[in-house]
């Protein structure tokens, strides 16, 4: 049997919305923003059953997130107990984030049993101004993320034949064709391109491998982050095939 959520409404609440409409708010909102929705579902974890108000899977600029959401339409701050609750459940099903959204409030112990943790306290007020910043603000670090990995792995193709002042001397690794990682090269760039998005320097320019023959002057950090993710797509495959290649090489060796 799934785990009881509790109830959800209370005697004595003053909000006017019943629990049931409260609860497709939340879902209405991120259904606005793109993401697949689901209600009232029960999940099978590695623990057990769970009972879930709102399941939210998006896949955003390269990051694929599975969120559930707590919806608590109660007439007084939220208990620990429930922030303690929600991270078992999250646990349970592999979920990456959960919401515990309540209209008055939580207690001081559910902010300190949530803090360094991948539960979220919010009122539903406060997440229709934050929830799509919070989507770009995702979306960026995957993407500063996905350029430093690539950055690293074709740093990796090199040997590093002298020390100095300024780094010293590197030659690439026999094999490995050198064309290739030069039209790869703009994974640093884009580093680079997200550090002046995260400061909001727009327009942000973005060239698109493999010559950067297109140029997509982003004036948001959405445009950016659309942009950057179609750059990186194509540089994963750019990247795939001169593994492929340098493999292929040392295997011959």
């Amino acid at each position: 049997m799934p785990r009881k959520r509790g109830d959800h409404t209370n005697s004595s609440a003053k909000a006017v919305l019943p629990w049931k409409q409260y609860q497709e708010g939340v879902a209405q909102l991120f259904r606005e923003l793109g993401c697949d929705v689901a209600t009232d579902l029960v999940v099978e974890g590695v623990r057990g059953k769970d009972a879930i108000d709102v399941s939210i899977r998006f896949v955003r600029f390269g990051l694929r997130q599975h969120w559930i959401v707590e919806c608590k339409l109660w007439g007084r701050p939220v208990p620990k107990e429930k922030v303690r609750a929600l991270k078992s459940i999250v646990d349970n099903i592999g979920a990456n984030r959960g919401l515990l959204i309540a209209e008055a409030g939580h207690q001081s112990g559910a902010f300190a049993a949530a803090r360094s943790t991948n539960i979220t306290l919010i009122t539903l007020a406060d997440l229709r101004e934050s929830a799509k910043a919070e989507l770009l603000s995702l979306g960026l670090s995957e993407v500063r993320r996905r350029a430093t990995v690539m950055k690293n792995y074709l740093f990796s193709l090199y040997n590093r034949e002298s020390y100095g002042p300024y780094g010293g001397t590197w030659k690439l690794k026999p094999g490995v064709d050198g064309s290739d990682v030069i039209r790869l090269g703009g994974a640093a760039s884009m580093i680079d391109m997200s550090e002046q998005a995260q400061l909001g320097k727009f327009p942000v320019v973005v060239m698109f491998p493999p010559d950067g023959e297109e140029v997509v002057r982003a004036k948001d950090l959405e445009e950016f982050l659309v942009a950057a993710t179609t750059v990186l797509d194509s540089l994963d495959s750019g990247v795939r095939e001169v593994a492929a290649g340098f493999e292929a090489g040392e295997g011959g060796r």
